[in-house]
């Protein structure tokens, strides 16, 4: 029987998952507290585990003798990792089934810090999570369990990432009752690494900038993909572009990639692309500002002559 487990966990994509096992969860381990605007603020998963009435550890070094002994006090079945740092392996071996995590991709493609972003700007057209065996290299182990959905067209990264925590937790409460169900050794498989996997890398900010002049297809999947992906107004400000969608033509005959005219009785906004077709802008935002309609924003901006 699996009674007492040790949960590792950080952002809200983590709290479905521990909610969904939150009667044999005894501990958990999450990120630091933040201060913002002078208050501070629970990391997501801490902020559940106080609500069910969970202790919670918090530790700057994750090989701290007196975090590793509180880990081993407990003697724990099983640990389970749902969007946490790197595991050094003396925490990973301690409990008596071992440890798994949760993975936002079907594995072994998108093995890294940003999986579903990954998916989405390369347009992929399924995802899903993969339940693993932690081992010493990262996301390589065997794998328990796999389940995948499907992404919609024209879907944003909101709305696959609200998707996938539904399905993670739905993941990890199964992978917990296989394990249990064979005493620690479910049904797994191996990963067969060819050496051409897609990777997922943790993103950087450089990598958000809008290209103008590639093709729209490629522009709306970064668009859909990354968490705020940007461009510049001229010389004047920073413009994050939360929404768009392809019109299916332009006139790239007429104007360059990056240059907008107004479209429609609404005066929509209408960028030009390095293809024929140019990119309705729907949502965008200014740094610090809230986000809003593009057409609300540009009627208020009309000495912007183009983006770059």
């Amino acid at each position: 029987m699996i009674n007492k487990i040790i949960f590792f966990g950080t952002p809200d994509f983590a709290v479905p998952c521990l909610e969904a096992i939150k009667d044999k969860v005894v501990m958990v381990v999450s990120g630091p507290d933040r201060i913002e605007r002078g208050k501070r603020k629970y990391p997501p998963t801490k902020e559940k585990a106080v609500e069910l009435g969970i202790p919670v550890l918090q530790p700057t070094n994750l090989e701290d003798p007196e975090f590793l002994k509180n880990l081993r006090d407990i003697e724990a079945d099983l640990f389970v990792v749902v969007a946490f740092k790197l595991l050094p392996t003396v925490v990973w071996k301690m409990p008596k089934y071992g440890t798994f995590n949760i993975h936002a991709s079907l594995l072994p493609n998108y093995r890294g810090a940003a999986p579903i972003e990954w998916a989405m700007m390369n347009g992929e057209t399924e995802t899903g999570i993969t339940s693993f065996w932690i081992d010493e290299h990262v996301d390589t182990g065997r794998i328990i369990l796999q389940s995948s959905i499907q992404i919609e067209k024209d879907e944003y990264l909101e709305s696959i990432y609200s998707r996938l925590m539904v399905l993670g937790a739905m993941v990890t409460k199964k992978t917990v009752e296989e394990i249990e169900k064979h005493d620690g050794n479910p049904p797994c498989r191996e990963q067969k690494l060819t050496g051409n996997e897609k990777k997922a890398p943790k993103l950087n900010k450089d990598m958000g900038r809008i290209d103008w002049s590639l093709p729209a297809e490629d522009i709306v999947r970064k668009i859909h993909g990354f968490p705020g992906a940007w461009t510049t107004l001229g010389e004047l400000e920073v413009l994050i572009v939360w929404k768009a969608r392809s019109l299916g033509h332009g006139v790239l005959d007429l104007i360059k990639p990056g240059e907008y005219i107004y479209v429609g009785d609404r005066k929509d906004v209408a960028v030009q692309t390095g293809s024929e077709e140019m990119i309705l802008l729907e949502e965008i935002q200014i740094p610090g500002g809230k986000r809003m309609p593009a057409r609300e924003f540009f009627n208020g901006h009309k000495y912007i002559l183009e983006l770059k």
